[in-house]
């Protein structure tokens, strides 16, 4: 089984993003019920569709990292300076309108989830281990140096749901340029 050391540096937090939403989603689990489309592909066509996470569009943002130059083994600068890379996944969730934004009756813990609450649940998700779900791990495994920062854009209400943008900010781990594709130590 693969595991976040055998992907670049440049795509490991975003896959343990990824690999704890298949988990949190089983049956039984926190995230039970919500239709993960990791492939972001699906369409919905009604209620039984929803609610939905779907991966949208990404953001990268590269900044200098303070740190010493790199040499090689010569003594000679390679002129390599390490790289502070900010990614962002963008997920799209729609939530059937007919549940509202959060249960009316909060013990009644069989009733369908609202909109807030498949939003808290989520970020919830992606911050807790697949270990044990009430560890909290903003750092994705180590793939982050900071915390996970989340914000919503673009929310949106038709006949049908309610639907956002889900913006996840990762601080990834820093790099030397050219080397994206390395893999974690």
């Amino acid at each position: 089984m693969s595991t976040k050391y055998d992907n670049f540096i440049a795509v490991s937090a975003a896959w343990t993003v990824n690999e704890r939403m298949i988990y949190h989603t089983q049956a039984g689990r926190m995230l039970a019920g919500l239709n993960y489309d990791s492939e972001g592909t699906f369409k919905v066509e009604g209620h039984d569709d929803l609610p939905l996470l779907q991966p949208w569009t990404i953001g990268i943002q590269e900044d200098i990292f303070a740190g010493a130059p790199k040499f090689s083994a010569s003594g000679v600068r390679e002129k390599n300076s390490p790289v502070a890379e900010t990614l962002t996944l963008v997920y799209r969730i729609a939530v059937a309108r007919k549940h509202g934004w959060f249960r009316r009756d909060p013990t009644n813990s069989s009733a369908p989830k609202g909109f807030i609450e498949w939003l808290a649940l989520i970020r919830d998700a992606m911050e807790a281990t697949t270990a044990d779900p009430s560890t909290p791990d903003a750092a994705l495994d180590i793939g982050a140096v900071k915390p996970v920062r989340f914000a919503v854009r673009e929310s949106d209400t038709s006949q049908l749901s309610f639907s956002c943008y889900l913006e996840v900010e990762i601080a990834v781990q820093p790099y030397c340029r050219a080397e994206r594709t390395f893999t974690l130590p």
